[in-house]
């Protein structure tokens, strides 16, 4: 038996770099084996446990890092957003008699300008931070995977537009000028 395989191995004449592959893949295929004919495929739910855990982990820091994008180009507009909530709060504010309709279309004016402006910017930011990285990915390696990570990272983008809409949207709507 040892010379059989001393022949196989001699005809195969197996490289340093090519070893560490092959001894894997006959572990991994001991392992098959075994778990299917002993252990009844306990190994395989626990690899399949496993896979779904590293999947959660990695959906994770994808929408970790998409977080961050969207804070980043938040942060870079959060002065410019809160002066605008705030001069439109304090007008509402002052009382019914020293408002006026001219006044209440100035703040509708500044309001929607303002708005314009905050999110153009919020959006260039957040397109050259998604940019950079897109460009981080190699071209020639462009895979199915990679495809999915950009896509699910432009999701969880947009996820987390949307939990911006639902904070800033009730406080616009609710000034006293749309009312």
């Amino acid at each position: 038996m040892k010379d059989k395989i001393k022949k196989i191995f001699e005809k195969i004449k197996p490289q340093k770099e090519n070893l560490i592959p092959f001894v894997l893949s006959l572990i991994v295929t001991i392992i098959i084996l075994l778990d299917s004919n002993i252990f009844n495929h306990i190994i395989l739910n626990v690899v399949l446990i496993l896979e779904l855990a590293m999947l959660v982990v990695i959906l994770f820091i994808v929408a970790i890092m998409a977080g961050f994008a969207v804070i980043k180009s938040l942060v870079k507009i959060a002065a410019g957003l809160s002066l605008l909530i705030f001069l439109s709060q304090s007008y509402c504010a002052i009382p019914l008699d020293m408002r006026t309709p001219t006044g209440d279309d100035a703040l509708k004016s500044l309001l929607a300008i303002g708005l314009l402006y905050a999110s153009f910017y919020f959006f260039q930011s957040l397109y050259k931070i998604l940019i950079k990285y897109v460009n981080k990915v190699d071209k020639d390696k462009l895979s199915w995977d990679v495809i999915i990570t950009i896509i699910l990272f432009v999701f969880f983008i947009l996820l987390f537009i949307w939990d911006i809409y639902q904070v800033v949207g009730p406080i616009v709507t609710n000034l006293c000028i749309y009312k």
